[in-house]
């Protein structure tokens, strides 16, 4: 394995052929090893390949790897101000009176109730299947290939047999029709706030 040493210093390094699969590797066993310096914890629960969270066509513009440093109570964020250390307290966001207020989460909690709904329990419910589902509880038609599904549970099957589901082509919005430069403008400012660049 090649040494890798992490420190709180930016580096962009970017590598492609052969050496990819392996350089990867090696950043996730040295991101393995970083322990909390006050107890010796891990600061990573588990660390994911990209193929194992992303399919499709467009998984080569995910990350290589993703980290789970939330189911160890942990937040990986970059820092406002410069800083050699690679674990350090959190900063807040203008704003925000709490340092750590969210976190972003792989599960959730998923509460309907209406008219339309059903008094039924919901299984394998992805992010995915929100937006079909409000679809079909608006009446409308569902994207044909869409990511995620209907909830058919969770809807009365008096009302779905009154609106079955419907299904329609979509265009799909081409990666090559860029953001004007105010929407882009207006993007960054938000992701900037947000703290995720600087």
């Amino acid at each position: 394995m090649s040494e890798i040493k992490i420190t709180g210093q930016k580096r962009l390094v970017l590598v492609s052929g052969r050496a990819h699969p392996k350089l990867a590797e090696d950043i996730a066993t040295a991101l393995g090893a970083l322990r909390d310096p006050r107890d010796g914890t891990p600061l990573f629960a588990s660390i994911y390949r990209r193929d194992e969270l992303y399919s499709g066509e467009a998984t080569e513009l995910a990350p290589d790897l993703m980290l789970d440093s939330w189911s160890s109570g942990y937040r990986v964020a970059v820092k406002r101000d410069p800083s050699a250390e690679v674990v350090g307290p959190p900063t807040s966001l203008a704003g925000v009176r709490e340092p750590w207020s969210s976190e972003h989460r792989p599960t959730g909690i998923l509460v309907a109730a209406g008219p339309r709904v059903a008094r039924a329990g919901i299984k394998d419910a992805t992010l995915y299947d929100i937006a079909p589902t409000m679809l079909a509880l608006l009446g409308q038609p569902v994207a044909t290939g869409s990511d995620g599904r209907v909830l058919d549970e969770a809807l009365e099957a008096s009302f779905l047999q009154r609106h079955p589901v419907a299904e329609r082509e979509v265009a799909a919005r081409s990666a090559a029709a860029p953001y004007s430069d105010e929407e882009a403008a207006a993007v960054a400012a938000h992701l900037q706030e947000l703290g995720y660049i600087e």
